[in-house]
């Protein structure tokens, strides 16, 4: 019985040694979206600011973790009235919702890359999604797409705003 626990002391202390949480580079980690306008155009935008904490090895797939942050407060469209219009109670909410984030459940290996499943919050509202990426030693990216609907954001039922949203996560690391 002491050789199973002073095993596990062990086990537990090579994993704490090993799995490392790394920094975010803040400066060259970017959230970049997509969505139909009046069917015809697409509007893209961005926000920065990314902050949190990654728990990942590329070698070792146990552990890891993404518990990561973006400030909606810093999108940008290039149409300063737009973006403005974004921070108000109908899209953003900045004034009750400061950040959106990921919380990952899961990390998986797969033969292009990897995948995570976690916890999308925006405005409030928790939805779980899957999120594939890839990771090339110091940059994660990935894609997926969201509905603008599930989060609250913006009318619903028109024209003017499609309710897919494409986002490319870029997250560079220190």
């Amino acid at each position: 019985m002491r050789h199973l626990f002073i095993t596990l002391i062990l086990c537990l202390f090579f994993v704490e040694i090993n799995a490392q949480t790394q920094e975010i580079d803040t400066e060259n980690s970017i959230v970049n979206f997509a969505v139909s306008n009046m069917k015809f155009r697409t509007v893209e935008g961005a926000m920065d600011g990314m902050e949190g904490e990654i728990l990942f090895e590329e070698n070792q797939e146990e552990p890891a973790a993404f518990n990561v942050c973006i400030n909606p407060a810093t999108v940008d469209t290039d149409n300063r009235k737009r973006d403005e219009h974004l921070l108000k109670e109908d899209f953003f909410d900045v004034a009750n919702h400061l950040s959106i984030c990921f919380e990952s459940s899961d990390v998986t290996k797969a033969s292009w890359g990897y995948s995570t499943k976690g916890t999308l919050t925006i405005n409030g509202i928790d939805q779980l999604v899957t999120i594939p990426f890839t990771f090339d030693g110091e940059k994660f990216q990935g894609n997926l797409q969201v509905l603008r609907s599930d989060f609250e954001l913006g009318p619903s039922g028109t024209f003017m705003i499609g309710d897919e949203v494409e986002i490319t996560i870029i997250c560079t690391l220190k």
